[in-house]
Order: structure tokens, then sequence, then C-alpha cells
């Protein structure tokens, strides 16, 4: 039964936590359908450098043994969990070409403003 409720405050929090605007989503579906070998999903990853955290996204196949799964607007995410909850209520947007994570609070480096 505990593991019931933590699923369920889990998914709620997951809800919460990333927002895809319907450019983005309709995007994402539009290029994995054109493929060949379908992904099934988009990986949001981060990665450390002298001038902060770097948010990178990759088309995957499924997600790695320490992502989470969260699917919005039809679209999965995996994403590490210890970076899951640094995302901040962050919007996935698709403008001027690409995609962009809208609200995330990255900690700038040597090489940045702070």
């Amino acid at each position: 039964m505990a593991n019931f409720l933590d699923d369920r405050i889990m998914e709620n929090i997951e809800i919460t936590k990333l927002n895809i605007t319907d450019a983005a989503a309709e995007q994402f579906v539009e290029i994995m359908s054109t493929l060949e070998e379908k992904p099934s999903g988009v990986r949001i990853f981060s990665s450390q450098g002298c001038c902060g955290t770097s948010v990178q996204m990759e088309l995957a196949d499924a997600p790695g043994q320490e992502e989470m799964q969260v699917t919005v607007k039809g679209v999965d995410f995996y994403i590490d969990a210890e970076f899951y909850a640094h995302i901040n209520r962050a919007t996935v947007d698709f403008v001027d070409g690409g995609f962009r994570l809208i609200g995330f609070n990255r900690h700038m480096g040597c090489c940045g403003s702070h």
C-alpha cells in the first residue's frame, strides 16, 4: 500500500515539475515519427563545465538505470532522478527552429556572470 501511495505522490510531483509547450510536443512527435529507428523518448541531462551546468537533450530508446520517466503531453522524457530535482518547473519550448529549456536556474561558473 505504501508503494502505491508513493507512486501517486511522485506522479503528482512529476506533473508540476516539467512543462512542455504544444509547439515543442508537436515537434518531438514529428521528428521521432520520421526516423527509421524510432526512439521512445527524449533524454534531458546535465553536464558540468567551467561555465556551469549545461543542459542537453537527445532522443533515446529507453530510460537509463538512474533515470526516471516523465510523460508530458504524450512525450516521454528520461531524466536523471538527481537532476530532476533541479528542473524547478522548467518548460521545454520550440522557438526559432530549436528546443529550449526555459526557467532552468543554472549556477554560473567561471565563464559566466553570477
